[in-house]
């Protein structure tokens, strides 16, 4: 339950430094609920980029 709500807020925190930098962030909850899917568009993240598709190879390595 615990591990739920990290993985949450921690959905919630990259939806946000997404948005914030401009990136557009989706996520659609498929049968399980635990499951999420997280699209993002870093094309506008200029010289970050890289970062941004660090920042995801960590995170599917993680989940």
């Amino acid at each position: 339950m615990v591990r739920r709500h990290l993985l949450r807020a921690a959905t919630a925190v990259v939806a946000a430094v997404l948005a914030a930098t401009g990136l557009q962030a989706v996520t659609a909850a498929t049968a399980s609920a635990a499951v999420r899917t997280v699209y993002y568009d870093a094309s506008r993240a200029g010289e970050f980029r890289t970062n941004f598709d660090a920042a995801a190879r960590i995170w599917n390595s993680s989940v």
